[in-house]
């Protein structure tokens, strides 16, 4: 969960690291917190964000977020100090640290539950729904500081504070699905997504048995790349790298380097 500090809300920074999300479908996606990030929020005559490439979402975010509740206000979001962090990763925290503050402003504490809950309504984009578990997953993760499992509200789960080492290697990639259930066949179609599922659920029991997830991205690796090749087109990113599903419509090179330990590093 977010925690003040005295420069604001810092928050766990979480990216999707195992699953594919497959369009039509809902698919189980594991993420995992890559180190932490502090936020200065405020109340503000206009939404505004200052936080990266991700700045506009924020903005856009805060905006539904307040307007859904009639606050009769907005806030403004900044990332204080240098860190590493775009896309999914960063959206998805700020709009955790978002809802946190706004709960709190308002003398509201929720739980992980209904941070995610609440702030599924507020994106400021629309998705098709095998993005719902890669969002969210991000979003759990985040708010938990711990390696999450999402599929939906009904099935996920928490595993131990395990940061992981890794950082992106290119920019995000745009992808359009070159495959669909009309054009390779319905069961061809489903066993691709059992596929693509059943590997996040045995990277799962693999987390459950203790193994670490670094260990458990490279022997799934081959799945993960190869169901990203599939459906998206994506080639091969490289050893010790992974393809993992960003902001909806984008994919991006997540290169690891083993775990960084209960806290993992901090910006």
């Amino acid at each position: 969960m977010a925690v003040e500090s005295p420069s604001g809300l810092e928050v766990a920074v979480a990216a999707p690291i195992l699953g594919v999300p497959i369009p039509d479908s809902e698919n189980p996606v594991i993420a995992a917190p890559l180190g932490r990030v502090r936020l200065e929020i405020a109340r503000s005559q206009e939404c505004r964000a200052d936080a990266g490439d991700v700045s506009g979402e924020i903005a856009g975010f805060a905006d539904n977020l307040l307007k859904g509740i009639d606050a009769g206000y907005c806030v403004s979001v900044r990332s204080v100090g240098r860190h590493r962090y775009r896309g999914l990763p960063l959206y998805a925290a700020a709009t955790v640290a978002l809802v946190y503050w706004v709960a709190e402003a308002h003398g509201e504490h929720l739980s992980s539950h209904e941070i995610l809950e609440l702030a599924s309504v507020a994106d400021p984009f629309s998705y098709d729904r095998s993005w719902h578990p890669v969002i969210s997953s991000a979003r759990l993760s985040s708010a938990e500081g711990r390696v999450a499992v999402y599929r939906n509200e009904e099935e996920l789960a928490l595993y131990g504070e395990e940061f992981i080492e890794a950082g992106y290697s290119g920019g995000l990639v745009r992808v359009e699905p070159r495959v669909s259930r009309e054009r390779i066949g319905m069961d061809t179609y489903n066993a691709l997504v059992h596929l693509a599922g059943v590997a996040v659920l045995e990277a799962a029991v693999r987390l459950g048995e203790g193994q670490p997830l670094a260990r458990i991205v490279g022997d799934m690796k081959p799945i993960q790349d190869g169901v990203a090749n599939i459906v998206w087109g994506l080639g091969d990113p490289g050893g010790g790298c992974v393809w993992t599903p960003d902001m909806p419509g984008y994919f991006t090179r997540l290169c690891t380097g083993g775990s960084g330990g209960k806290g993992g590093p901090r910006t």
